[in-house]
């Protein structure tokens, strides 16, 4: 029996534009997650799952992207539901791109991007690694 605590990672504001990642269960090496995204006027859930590993390893690209302030940290899961790419620019200013898809062989996608602040990166890299110590 597996130990399991569920997690909720969140870049960007609630009550804004954001992209909120709900684990809600794991088996074996996997964990299954929830989506919600809201940019703009646009709102939805899909559904994820995500490796052992991949949200550690993009936890650590937003570590080294919090401490320069430039650079790019990348979510490219093997199971691509949800892509990520966070660039600095240098002074402090977050760009959040990403895709989401419910189905990886055919159907619908939503592109997206906003923009968060280097202040919001150490929240977002501890929910990462809780999610994934939660496994």
């Amino acid at each position: 029996m597996s130990r399991f605590q569920a997690a909720q990672i969140t870049i960007g504001k609630k009550d804004a534009d954001h992209v909120s990642i709900s684990i809600i269960g794991c088996l074996n090496a996997w964990m299954n997650a929830s989506i919600q995204i809201s940019a703009d006027t646009w709102t939805g859930t899909c559904r994820a799952e995500f490796a052992k590993g991949e949200l550690r390893q993009f936890a650590s690209e937003i570590e080294n992207l919090y401490k320069e302030l430039s650079g790019v940290a990348l979510l490219r899961p093997i199971e691509p539901y949800l892509e990520l790419k966070l660039t600095g620019d240098g002074i402090g200013h977050v760009l959040v791109e990403g895709k989401a898809q419910d189905r990886l062989s055919v159907g619908t996608s939503l592109l997206f991007q906003f923009e968060v602040d280097q202040t919001e990166l150490p929240a977002i890299i501890s929910g990462l690694r809780s999610a994934e110590s939660g496994i």
